[in-house]
């Protein structure tokens, strides 16, 4: 395979897992804001604060 070929390929391919990455982190962001706004938490405490637990 040409060089030029090989960078190419390989700039595809870093833009693809950085894009995987990028949309990953988003879903993870939304998944611990989502799981922070529930009145209980990941130890299955109920936050006493909130009136409507």
């Amino acid at each position: 395979m040409p060089l030029h070929e090989r960078k190419q390929n390989l700039r595809v391919r870093l833009l693809v897992h950085t894009y995987f990455f990028i949309v990953f982190v988003q879903f993870r962001l939304s998944d611990q804001l989502r799981s922070s706004a529930d009145p209980t938490n990941d130890f299955g405490v109920i936050n006493v604060a909130d009136p409507g637990a």
